[in-house]
């Protein structure tokens, strides 16, 4: 009954820095599946592995800004996908993205989208 039952199979153990790789890479593919799904010419004009590219660039620089969430992210790299990778050089992009001290800090790529959409719209 108080036996010791012996468990031939090692225990896993990943690390912390091994889960941070492993979720930037799942973040990765799942905005890649977003680009490829709703933005299926911007996909094939770019190619698979530039696109790949851009979209993990446009993710590392959503992150240097402190969006980390995926949906922060997938915005970000929506944006940079229609507007360009340096969008965030725009001045009203800059503004938003800069903004850390107001209450409405945690809605930035909700604002910078809807401001993103708003120049699209005045732009074409």
């Amino acid at each position: 009954m108080g036996e010791f039952l012996y468990n031939p199979v090692p225990m896993l153990v990943i690390r912390d820095e091994q889960m941070r790789l492993m979720a930037k890479a799942l973040q990765l593919t799942s905005a890649l599946e977003h680009v490829r799904k709703f933005f299926p010419d911007d996909y094939a004009r770019l190619g698979a592995v530039p696109a790949e590219q851009m979209v993990g660039r446009a993710i590392e620089r959503a992150r240097s800004y402190g969006l980390v969430s995926g949906r922060d992210a997938l915005q970000f790299a929506t944006i940079a996908l229609v507007l360009g990778e340096d969008f965030d050089q725009l001045p009203w992009a800059r503004e938003i993205l800069n903004d850390r001290d107001s209450d409405q800090t945690r809605f930035r790529s909700t604002r910078l989208y809807t401001r993103a959409m708003r120049h699209l719209e005045q732009t074409s």
